[in-house]
């Protein structure tokens, strides 16, 4: 089982040497692009839908287009990514991992899929309120966390990508990524069809 560490400057290994970085960057990116294309071929006949469609609940759904599509793509994108990291960052990345928030210790840590599994098991979904979930890291030597990226499907297209805003438990209003950051220990990174990787958080 894959050990996953968070941080700390003793733990760290060798980073990703840039080439490959790019490497992993643009087959990230060639992924989601593909995603949504392959969707909205499905849907639209290759078209972007409207500011109204997305805007809409979707028939048969309890979701708006919008919001039905963005999971559907990220669905289409994992296959396309697994085998792009797996060609080339092998066992150094994770798709969509759940961390958690430790009340004894006040640290961030990995929940392997097991545990994933047990606490669904015995609590329902609702026993991983308050964990969080980026759609890709990428590890070091040492299983240490070093690039997060999170995965954004703007409808209408026109869309700048944005991390979700939204309150913590403690009361406490902050974005998406900024969570992220506070919990992993890196700065993350959004991905898009039409803006790519963008490196600076927003």
């Amino acid at each position: 089982m894959q050990a996953v560490h968070i941080g700390s400057a003793e733990r760290r290994g060798v980073e990703l040497v840039a080439d490959l970085l790019a490497k992993v960057e643009k087959a990230i990116v060639r992924c989601v692009r593909r995603a949504d294309q392959q969707v909205n071929d499905h849907h639209f006949n290759g078209k972007s839908p409207s500011r109204e469609l997305c805007q809409q609940v979707k028939v048969g759904e309890r979701t708006t287009w919008a919001v039905y599509l963005g999971l559907f793509k990220h669905e289409q994108a994992w296959p396309c990514l697994r085998e792009a990291l797996e060609a080339l960052v092998p066992g150094r990345y994770l798709l969509h991992p759940r961390f958690q928030l430790n009340a004894r210790t006040g640290k961030w840590e990995y929940l392997n899929e097991n545990e994933v599994s047990q606490i669904v098991t015995q609590e329902g979904w609702s026993g991983l309120r308050g964990t969080i979930e980026p759609d890709i890291i990428l590890l070091d030597e040492n299983g240490v966390v070093v690039h997060v990226y999170d995965l954004k499907f703007p409808c209408p297209k026109t869309n700048v990508a944005n991390w979700e805003w939204y309150r913590e438990g403690s009361g406490k209003e902050g974005s998406q990524g900024e969570l992220y950051k506070r919990a992993l220990g890196v700065t993350p990174k959004l991905v898009s069809p039409q803006e790519g990787v963008v490196p600076k958080m927003k």
